[in-house]
């Protein structure tokens, strides 16, 4: 059965309205480049907040496996990018939270999974800047947990 005109406007106004209420705000600076030295702090949560990096017991994280291989890719992030520096970082159930610390960027280096570019383009990698490290490290994860689920393709 077709929808009343009227009703199909008010379907698609409460679903822009529910799209707007959770649609994330960038705190990225316009024009800024991500790519200088400086610190950065970063978190990176799971696809639908879902509890997989481990338990909170005590007021303690337990990790999981799975967050074991977040642990350990993280703290590979430098070998991966010469020009940084890791200070301080949390896992948590569903979530990291750590500081980057660009250093150098003329220092070339390998990366995890991402071909290099020249400039920075909307969903393209810019050589040296934090997104690229962070989608570097997220690639190189779901990758990881992927093979230890033996589930293919799966977005975490």
């Amino acid at each position: 059965m077709l929808r009343p005109y009227k009703d199909i406007i008010k379907y698609f106004l409460q679903m822009n309205n529910l799209i707007q209420k959770y649609k994330r705000r960038s705190i990225r600076l316009k024009d800024y480049d991500y790519s200088q030295p400086g610190g950065y702090f970063v978190t990176i949560v799971t696809l639908n907040r879902e509890c997989l990096f481990g338990n909170i017991v005590d007021n303690k994280i337990i990790l999981s496996p799975i967050g074991g291989i977040i642990e350990s890719l993280w703290k590979s992030i430098p070998q991966h990018f010469p020009f940084v520096r890791l200070d301080s970082y949390q896992i948590m159930p569903n979530h990291i939270h750590g500081l980057i610390n660009i250093v150098d960027r003329t220092v070339v280096g390998a990366q995890h999974a991402v071909p290099l570019q020249k400039t920075e383009k909307f969903s393209k990698p810019i050589k040296g800047s934090i997104s690229t490290i962070i989608r570097s490290f997220k690639s190189a994860v779901t990758r990881e947990i992927n093979q230890l689920r033996n589930s293919s393709g799966r977005k975490l």
